[in-house]
């Protein structure tokens, strides 16, 4: 097989330079691509969409085997022993042929800032269940964390999570895991995010773009 497409390469660069002669031009002069060198099929639908959260919950290192999914709201915490996280999970829209994520981002209401924290969002390499997950079972995380500042007001705080994201259609997409960049912290700061049970229409939201 590995003698047959050496013949097959070489009859066809000597062909395309017959052909060249032919017209009159120089082999010098010639380019001739490698299959690898070929140009890569372009985007066939490039676009964005918005997805809301398939399953949100929180988890207490204070409460390490209660499960929160049910409540309408999400914390994330700071505190020495009885720090709080999050987790959300969405399930991603199918990429159209020959298209690959170039931009995301990650969108939680955080209803109730507080102090200057930068907030980290984790990739979840593992599954978890919305209704079951606590503190002591909560999945392993994979990769770099997208930060994002507590905003100053109540409203949106984003995440620019287009690597992580790229990293879920490669190995699996089981969501995000909110954390404070420095927990055990004395200072007992608590982020209030809405969850998708707030019945308030301000679910997390995870946009994508590709093309």
């Amino acid at each position: 097989m590995l003698i047959s497409a050496v013949l097959v390469a070489v009859i066809t660069a000597v062909s395309a330079v017959a052909f060249a002669a032919s017209l009159g031009i120089s082999s010098q002069k010639m380019t001739l691509l490698r299959p690898t060198e070929l140009p890569s099929a372009a985007c066939s639908a490039p676009g964005t969409q918005t997805v809301a959260t398939s399953k949100d919950s929180w988890i207490s290192q204070g409460s390490p085997s209660q499960n929160k999914g049910t409540d309408s709201a999400l914390y994330v915490m700071t505190k020495s022993s009885s720090n709080e996280r999050t987790l959300v999970g969405f399930s991603l829209p199918t990429l159209p042929s020959d298209c690959s994520v170039t931009g995301a981002t990650l969108r939680l209401r955080n209803d109730a800032p507080s102090g200057t924290r930068t907030i980290q969002a984790y990739r979840i390499a593992a599954t978890w269940a919305e209704n079951t997950v606590t503190w002591t079972n909560q999945p392993a995380t994979a990769g770099s964390a997208a930060e994002s500042q507590v905003p100053s007001g109540a409203g949106w705080q984003n995440w620019t999570v287009t690597t992580q994201v790229q990293a879920m259609y490669a190995s699996g997409a089981y969501g995000f895991l909110i954390r404070d960049k420095t927990e055990n912290c004395t200072c007992d700061t608590q982020q209030k995010y809405l969850s998708r049970e707030s019945g308030s229409s301000t679910d997390a939201e995870l946009i994508v773009t590709w093309g």
